[in-house]
């Protein structure tokens, strides 16, 4: 994932307000408050539904009905168009024309609800039309016109219109929207696991460290036959025969036996994997290199050849192309009701698949101020939620995860049960040099810039626009926030 997108995702949620058309069925996969639907343009052609491809994974959807703040949800999706006449007949008589559909998650009812009459009274007037005016100057609308007449479908709730909701909500409950506390998901308590094997002092040295070397030996060995060297076979069986290399389980030996017997044939599809194949999809390389080894030998063709395809595949970028294998990932989608991939279908699809459940589950932990570096800590994140438990947790957070792993739900414990909490020193030498990692800097320099910042207790960076300025203070700022600080961005 590029810096600049992980960077984005890290962001506060923003809310949202539905008014509902009440055209969606009762109850299943399409009904109220399970879905944001609208057509792609309204009749004149307009596009007013444009909102529905702005929301965003982790957002907050307030929901009308019938005059009536009456839910609240979380989005799930980014939005995708599906066909009416398949899947919304009731809507394909409003417009025959493909349709936005957002998926959401943790609908949860209002008790009770809030009336219109609530929120358009005299007290709230000049506050509403100032949002409505500083929204339209913004270029954007919101779910009410100036006169307080219904407009739109989904519409932003900038801060301004959330403060006089949740103080109108306050006078009928005594609660506010900010307060209602949307119930977890399995999305929800995944990640929260997912946190704690973060947060855990021996991640990267056990699960992440040695596949980056096997994925070097594995580049060497890509090189070097490429470039026609004679030494790339003696390479590959060090990758594989990497003393650290839990990988491949069983399926290294008929593999190494392959390379013994069959080297001249496999040095022509390994050639077109990592050269000829190189700009295609993951994906589709593997397939072209699981359909090839079982033309060489049949009996090498196993259950799990994308597990081998995806091996090879690190060579180009272990940290982007990590190892695929079924089990875990099978039951990540079980833990997160995930749609899993259909029974019998092909292995490299089923590769596929798992990188698109990846990338999905860092845009989810980033919509929950998650940072995940790259695919393969993401990879190793769902190793370990769903297989592994560190010998030195408490026995709490052992049972625990043992019983999540069963039921799904089981959240991990507060961290001062857990044994596991992140320093509360954010600038160790070895955290420093993570960081410096990421921002792709010298330790040395940024050791100069903490020191600064700890001795003065304030740093400004000076430089011209555009040069990361911003972005490396906001970082430094994240990085003791998340290590026991906090920041405001002003």
């Amino acid at each position: 994932m590029p810096e600049e997108a992980s960077a984005a995702e890290t962001r506060k949620p923003r809310w949202w307000v539905e008014r509902s058309s009440g055209k969606r069925p009762e109850d299943g996969e399409y009904a109220f408050g399970r879905v944001l639907c609208s057509p792609r343009r309204d009749d004149g052609g307009r596009d007013l539904f444009r909102y529905t491809r702005a929301v965003q994974v982790g957002d907050v959807c307030v929901h009308t009905h019938q005059n009536e703040i009456v839910g609240t949800s979380r989005v799930a999706s980014s939005y995708e168009e599906v066909d009416p006449l398949e899947v919304l007949p009731d809507l394909a008589r409003w417009n025959e024309s493909p349709h936005y559909v957002v998926r959401l998650e943790g609908y949860l009812p209002l008790d009770p609800p809030l009336h219109r009459t609530e929120i358009f009274t005299e007290e709230f007037r000049e506050r509403l039309v100032s949002a409505s005016t500083e929204a339209k100057r913004d270029g954007d609308y919101l779910f009410f016109s100036e006169n307080f007449r219904p407009i739109g479908y989904v519409t932003p709730a900038p801060p301004a219109l959330i403060d006089v909701l949740d103080e109108a909500y306050h006078k009928v409950s005594g609660k506010t929207l900010r307060g209602v506390v949307l119930p977890p998901t399995r999305w929800d308590t995944f990640i929260e696991w997912a946190r704690r094997f973060y947060e855990w002092d021996s991640f990267d040295v056990v699960e992440r460290n040695y596949k980056l070397e096997i994925g070097a030996r594995l580049k060497g060995a890509k090189d070097a036959l490429l470039e026609g060297k004679p030494d790339w076979g003696d390479r590959l069986k060090k990758a594989v025969q990497n003393p650290d290399n839990n990988l491949l389980y069983q399926y290294g030996h008929p593999f190494l036996n392959l390379l013994n017997s069959n080297r001249g044939r496999l040095e022509g599809v390994l050639r077109r994997l990592w050269g000829a194949d190189a700009n295609a999809p993951p994906e589709e390389r593997a397939q072209r290199f699981i359909e090839s080894i079982d033309d060489i030998d049949p009996a090498v063709h196993q259950k799990q050849d994308a597990s081998l395809a995806s091996f090879l595949l690190m060579a180009d970028d272990a940290r982007e192309l990590p190892i695929y294998r079924a089990r875990p990932f099978n039951r990540a989608y079980k833990l997160t009701a995930y749609t899993a991939p259909e029974h019998g279908v092909e292995q490299w699809r089923r590769y596929g698949h798992a990188l698109g459940f990846i990338d999905e589950f860092m845009q989810r932990a980033a919509a929950r101020d998650l940072r995940i570096k790259d695919r393969l800590d993401a990879q190793s994140l769902i190793w370990c939620v769903t297989s592994k438990t560190p010998e030195d947790w408490p026995q709490k957070v052992t049972d625990a995860h043992d019983a999540y792993r069963e039921d799904g739900v089981t959240p991990p414990p507060p961290d001062g049960q857990s044994g596991t909490a992140p320093s509360t020193d954010p600038w160790t030498a070895d955290k420093i040099k993570q960081l410096a990692e990421e921002l792709l800097w010298e330790s040395a320099d940024l050791r100069k810039i903490i020191d600064g910042l700890q001795d003065k207790r304030q740093v400004i960076f000076q430089g011209p626009p555009g040069t990361g300025k911003t972005y490396v203070a906001k970082r430094i700022a994240e990085w003791c926030r998340d290590h026991g600080g906090g920041f405001d961005l002003v």
